[in-house]
């Protein structure tokens, strides 16, 4: 018999059947619920790789003095960078600066934040280059939205800079010297600094606002030192993996120093968001295995006869087993594919609608290879070799046994 053939009888054995398609169906169910729990928790564990493990911000330890005395004495930048995973220090008032910039115009007011980056601190450019040793440069966000609403996604979603135009763009950062003894501050002198875009990073990994961009240190020290040369701030203490966030405050500690980390995230949220999606798929892949399973071995069990039959017509097994293989692997394609293409219909209409408000929170739900080799392991695979065995031990009986198997 042709592969064509016994596709065509594989679909019509599934259509005749009220009770073969009620089965089918729940495993294509089962298989919807693993492929959309897959996919979310790939994308989740993608998002917090990105926004979490190598956020910057939830590896800075803020340092003081522990007893709180002495404020004003420098603390020993020098010791701090010997411990082990420290990967930089500096003063938190050159940490990040907001002011105007030339930017503006009717689509923008022109503000945006500056963020100080040394060389051991590298960002992850998507286009461009990196700041390295250079100065006057910047490197922006993608989306780059230079005004003061940024924090408001929806709005920077939609009004943002052209990337295309970014490279090479020059703008003015405008900042001003005040007064701070006055009744109200008032700004005594004006200052402007030139700076060029020479890359672009994504918001999605630093968890920044779309009107902030990145400059050398020596930059931020100069324009921070021209207005406000004598705050009094802590030390920043920059930690080379979360893992080892531990280690280096008990050396702040030991040093006399108190320290904390500046962005706190509940880890209990990661964990047991990532363990129900891993419960959700774990359950719906067993269910659609053992579905599956008990529907082809009670298949050829119902078959016996017919294998018998077939036997006495002078078949050989080698030809019954390769048809009932085809048979069973054509059966278990057509519901898979059926539940890829109810999944990829769903998935299209769902990230225009629904998914697509993550993308304010930089959660970017996407197809995953790893999710479609995972499943069609377990849902197409393991069901398949179970069944050679059933069928092997069922084509190899004798003729007479054939016959008299039943139900």
């Amino acid at each position: 018999m042709k592969f064509k053939d016994i596709l065509k009888f594989s679909f019509l054995n599934i259509s005749r059947s009220k009770k073969n398609i009620y089965i089918l169906l729940v495993v294509i169910l089962c298989s919807l619920i693993s492929l959309f729990s897959l996919t979310v928790l790939v994308s989740f564990n993608h998002f917090i790789e990105n926004n979490y493990y190598k956020n910057i911000g939830f590896r800075t330890l803020n340092v003081f003095y522990a007893d709180g005395s002495d404020i004003e004495k420098p603390i020993d930048t020098k010791k701090l960078k010997q411990i082990n995973h420290v990967v930089e220090v500096f003063n938190s008032k050159y940490a990040t600066f907001t002011s105007n910039s030339s930017l503006e115009n009717s689509k923008y007011d022109g503000i945006i934040t500056l963020n100080a980056i040394t060389e051991n601190l590298q960002l992850e450019v998507v286009k461009g280059e990196n700041i390295g040793d250079k100065r006057n440069v910047a490197i922006c966000p993608i989306n780059f939205y230079p005004d003061s609403s940024a924090s408001d996604l929806s709005l920077s979603l939609k009004n943002n800079a052209d990337d295309k135009n970014l490279i090479g763009k020059k703008f003015k950062f405008k900042y001003s010297k005040y007064n701070n003894n006055a009744e109200r501050p008032e700004a005594i002198e004006n200052f402007e600094k030139d700076f060029e875009i020479i890359g672009l990073y994504n918001t999605n990994t630093t968890m920044t606002n779309a009107n902030q961009c990145y400059i050398s240190m020596d930059d931020m020290k100069e324009i921070v030192d021209t207005v406000n040369q004598n705050k009094v701030t802590s030390t920043y203490v920059i930690v080379d993996s979360l893992n080892n966030i531990d280690s280096v405050i008990n050396e702040i500690d030991n040093m006399g120093y108190y320290s904390e980390v500046t962005t706190v995230f509940d880890g209990k949220i990661i964990n047991n968001f990532s363990l129900i999606c891993n419960i959700i798929s774990l359950i719906s892949l067993s269910v659609a295995v053992i579905v599956l399973v008990l529907y082809i071995r009670k298949k050829i069990i119902n078959e016996s006869q017919n294998i018998g039959v077939l036997r006495s017509l002078g078949y050989t097994k080698k030809d019954i087993k390769k048809y009932y293989l085809i048979e069973i692997l054509s059966s278990i394609l057509i519901t898979y594919l059926f539940s890829l293409l109810i999944f990829g219909l769903l998935y299209v209409l769902l990230k225009n609608t629904v998914l697509s408000s993550l993308n304010l929170y930089n959660i970017d739900i996407v197809i995953n290879l790893f999710v479609y080799l995972t499943t069609f392991s377990i849902i197409v695979i393991i069901p398949y070799l179970l069944s050679m065995i059933s069928i092997y031990k069922v084509t190899n009986k004798t003729i007479l046994k054939l016959m008299k198997m039943e139900e």
